[in-house]
């Protein structure tokens, strides 16, 4: 294995797996991509850790969900300190390589648990430094990957406050209609935290070069996804480090390689027999160095994937 490089990560659903299945993250859980003890062998040392409450049915019950995971992000602050603390000055994040504990920042996968824009105030609060209006089903906000439809009303009025309250506008999970107008309301930063290359997997979740192009073009990053069926068509099992360096290499030529980083959604649903083989968890996020080693990137390019492009881009989001 290469020599460590720092590894942060734009998109861990942490909370919603652990509350889930009613396990304690600093407890180590083989069958689990994510755990306190995976984090600090694999080298993470930054985590955008989600809140996700789409699944909930109604917006009091999403609401109710999602304070359910702050207060367990709270707790687990509380119960591990010097090894995790939320990053919420950029100074927090001047030097990962730093000793110190895990950064971490939270990123709304869906913003069904917000009543208004006018609540985005209260989330930032929180630690949220990041909002995806909608999950795969269309909501008060907008369409999601399973309609045509773009953006209600809520919707552009909650996009134009996140770049008033300096909270990254996530483009994610958004239909392509939803997609260009988020991106043409956007009066602060946009990204997309997972998403993979449609020109390599056709799945619907994936980016088209040209929506690339525009995430890169706004100041973006991109991060490439873990989970396979994102990563490669008709997979029926886990897919391969080989295709992670090739969705890498492809947005990275694309938008350049300062922009390209990792959101692996690890525990967002998928176990490791439909993640990548050779990264069950993690810990072993390392070995993407080695990969892309033999594939004559150079180790500040690979420093920029694996941790300093991420970390640029959600530093810029503190306050100093």
């Amino acid at each position: 294995m290469a020599a460590p490089f720092v590894i942060a990560d734009a998109h861990q659903d942490v909370a919603w797996a652990c509350l889930k299945d009613g396990r304690d993250f600093a407890t180590p859980t083989p069958d689990k991509a994510l755990t306190l003890p995976a984090w600090q062998a694999g080298g993470v040392r930054l985590a955008c850790t989600t809140l996700f409450s789409a699944d909930q049915g109604d917006a009091i019950k999403a609401r109710a969900h999602a304070m359910k995971q702050c207060e367990f992000y709270d707790r687990l602050v509380a119960a591990n300190p010097g090894a995790i603390a939320r990053a919420t000055r950029q100074r927090d994040l001047d030097d990962l390589a730093a000793p110190g504990p895990v950064r971490m920042v939270h990123l709304m996968e869906g913003a069904d648990a917000i009543d208004g824009a006018d609540e985005l105030p209260e989330w930032k609060a929180r630690g949220v430094v990041a909002v995806g209006p909608v999950w795969n089903t269309a909501n008060r906000y907008g369409g999601g990957n399973d309609s045509s439809r773009g953006l209600t009303p809520d919707g552009f009025a909650l996009v134009r406050m996140c770049g008033m309250e300096r909270i990254a506008v996530d483009l994610s999970h958004l239909n392509p209609t939803a997609f260009d107008e988020a991106l043409d309301a956007a009066m602060g930063p946009v990204y997309a935290s997972h998403s993979n290359a449609r020109a390599l997997c056709r799945h619907r979740r994936n980016l088209t070069d040209e929506q690339l192009k525009k995430v890169g073009a706004a100041g973006g990053v991109v991060g490439v996804v873990f989970y396979a069926a994102f990563l490669q068509d008709d997979a029926a099992g886990p897919s391969s480090i080989e295709m992670v360096c090739r969705h890498l290499t492809h947005i990275g030529r694309l938008i350049g390689f300062e922009r390209v980083c990792l959101g692996t959604d690890l525990d967002g649903g998928f176990d490791h027999t439909r993640g990548v083989e050779g990264i069950p968890t993690c810990a072993e996020l390392p070995v993407l160095a080695d990969a892309l080693r033999e594939r004559r990137f150079t180790d500040d390019t690979i420093a920029g994937i694996l941790g300093d492009n991420l970390r640029r881009f959600v530093r810029d989001l503190l306050p100093e």
